[in-house]
């Protein structure tokens, strides 16, 4: 459903408030995180746009403030940028459809890490134990299963689920 909003002075938590109400979301201030940085709840927004996607008009609202939403545990969380960059999560993604042998694995592992916005360790190619990589997020090919296993913040995971689906579309292009 597109998104129409006119913000003007609006406090942040009003604005969370109205999405939440038009798009039937569980959105949740990370009070914490945004008081870490001294931003309030009551911080005044403004915002004037129609026809665009949530995603983009959250990122339109939030990005002047250094703020994101994703998904945890079920709901919408608003917190800090820096706060998602550095917490890393650890996500299989099953690509057999992708890659079929180990060499076509370490092509698209590489595919992922410079298609994406983020610092990644060396450590598939470095003796470098994961524990001891202290900046970057990891990726790993597990040949066996034809599949990547990737530790890194949430907005990179995101962004290497958009890459993998446009590779897949333009997979599907390909004649038979």
């Amino acid at each position: 459903m597109p998104t129409e909003v006119s913000f003007v002075d609006l406090p942040l938590h009003d604005a969370m408030a109205f999405f939440a109400d038009y798009h039937k979301a569980n959105f949740v201030l990370d009070r914490a995180a945004l008081n870490d940085v001294g931003i309030a709840e009551d911080t005044l927004v403004n915002l004037e746009l129609s026809g665009v996607s949530l995603r983009t008009a959250l990122k339109l609202l939030l990005d002047p403030l250094n703020l994101v939403c994703v998904v945890q545990d079920e709901v919408l969380l608003v917190t800090t940028r820096e706060k998602v960059e550095t917490t890393y999560l650890t996500r299989v993604y099953p690509v057999s459809d992708l890659a079929e042998s180990a060499e076509e694995l370490e092509v698209l592992a590489r595919t992922v890490e410079e298609g994406t916005n983020s610092r990644w360790a060396e450590i598939i190619r470095t003796e470098i134990p994961p524990q001891q990589a202290v900046h970057g997020g990891s990726i790993s090919v597990v040949p066996r299963v034809r599949s990547l296993v990737v530790k890194q913040s949430q907005l990179v995971h995101d962004e290497i689920v958009e890459l993998l689906t446009q590779l897949r579309q333009a997979q599907a292009l390909l004649p038979e």
